[in-house]
C-alpha cells in the first residue's frame, strides 16, 4: 500500500502497515544548519588535554549505577552529548558568550562505533538532528516512556520498522524533503530532528543507502565518486531508541540508548544522467 502526492505522483513515504493518516504534512521548524568542515578535537592535542578531555565526556558514577542492569544488555550504552552551538566557523573556534564551555568533536555520536563522530544523533542548540552522507534519518519522540519498555512493536517504531525507503535518486530527494519539514501520521511527528524537550524518549532510524550505478557529487574541494567513498565503510539500515537521563546547566545531556534492529542498507539504483540527491546536507552537524 502506498501514499501519493497528488500534485507530484510521488509514492512515497510507503509502509507495509501504514498509519491512515499518512503522510499529513506538518512544518514543524525552520532549517537551522549551514555546512562547515569537520574539525577533529583530539588532532594535535597532547596527552595532557585528550586526557581532560576524556574526564569531560565521563559520564557521572551515579547515572550507570542507575543503568547498571539495562547496560548489561547487547547493543546499549550511555554517553554525554554537548551542544553545537556554532562555534566553529572555518579555522576559527569562538570562545566567547556560549561558547566558553566549548568541547570539541563532542556533539555527534555514533551508536553503532560507540564514539564520538559520525551522525546517527547530533546536538545542534535546541534540537536533536541526525545526518550523514547519503543516507536518511527518521526521529520521532516517545514521550516519557521508559527506554527498557520500548520494543519495536511500540507504535511509532512500528512506523519507523515499516518505512519502505527509496530506490532511486530523485525518491530519496523528495522522501529527504519530506522529512526535513517533518510527517504527522498517528498522533506523532517523524521528522529528522526533534526538538529536545520533546522527550525525554527518542527513537530513530538511520537508513545508510549502498548504490547501484556510479556516480560522483560535489564538495567543497571537489567532485568525488561515491563508490569510492562507500566502500570503505559497512553500510546499514538500523533503529536506535535513546533517552535523555541527565540535562546539566550548561546544556550538556547524558543519554542511554539501545539497538531495537539491525539489517542490510538498501541500495538507490542510479541510471545514466542521474545526480548526486540532495538528502539535506552532508555534514550537517560538525563538531
Amino acid at each position: 500500500m502506498s501514499m501519493s502526492l497528488i500534485s507530484t505522483g510521488l509514492a512515497i513515504p510507503t509502509f507495509s502497515q501504514p498509519p491512515s493518516d499518512w503522510p499529513a504534512l506538518e512544518t514543524q521548524r525552520t532549517e537551522v544548519g549551514v555546512w562547515r568542515p569537520r574539525t577533529s578535537g583530539r588532532k594535535g592535542l597532547d596527552k595532557a588535554s585528550i586526557k581532560e578531555l576524556d574526564a569531560i565526556r565521563s559520564v557521572d558514577a551515579a547515572d550507570r549505577l542507575r543503568y547498571a542492569e539495562f547496560l548489561k544488555g547487547e547493543n546499549t550504552g550511555i554517553f554525554k552529548l554537548f551542544p553545537d552551538q556554532g562555534c566553529v566557523q572555518k579555522r576559527l573556534i569562538n570562545v566567547a558568550g556560549d561558547c566558553r564551555g566549548f568541547v570539541p568533536d563532542s556533539s555527534l555520536y555514533s551508536f553503532r562505533a560507540g564514539k564520538y563522530g559520525g551522525g546517527d544523533v547530533g546536538y545542534l542548540k535546541d534540537r536533536f538532528i541526525s545526518k550523514g552522507l547519503f543516507s536518511q534519518s527518521i526521529m520521532v519522540s516517545l514521550g516519557d516512556m521508559a527506554i527498557e519498555n520500548v520494543t519495536a512493536t511500540h507504535l511509532p517504531v512500528k512506523h519507523l520498522i515499516h518505512y519502505v525507503p527509496a530506490t532511486t535518486a530523485w525518491e530519496a530527494e523528495a522522501s529527504s524533503k519530506l522529512f526535513t519539514k517533518g510527517v504527522a501520521a498517528g498522533g506523532y511527528v517523524f521528522s529528522e530532528s526533534v526538538v529536545t524537550s520533546a522527550g525525554p524518549t527518542f527513537a530513530v532510524r538511520k537508513i545508510e543507502f549502498n548504490r547501484k550505478g556510479n556516480v560522483t557529487y560535489k564538495t567543497p574541494y571537489g567532485e568525488l565518486s561515491l563508490e569510492r567513498v562507500l566502500r570503505y565503510k559497512e553500510r546499514n539500515d538500523s533503529v536506535y531508541v535513546f533517552r535523555v537521563i541527565r540535562r546539566d546547566e550548561a546544556g550538556v545531556l547524558t543519554l542511554v540508548w539501545k539497538q531495537l534492529s539491525r539489517k542490510d542498507a538498501p541500495a538507490i539504483v542510479f541510471k545514466k544522467g542521474d545526480k548526486y540527491p540532495d538528502l539535506g546536507g552532508m555534514d550537517f552537524l560538525r563538531n
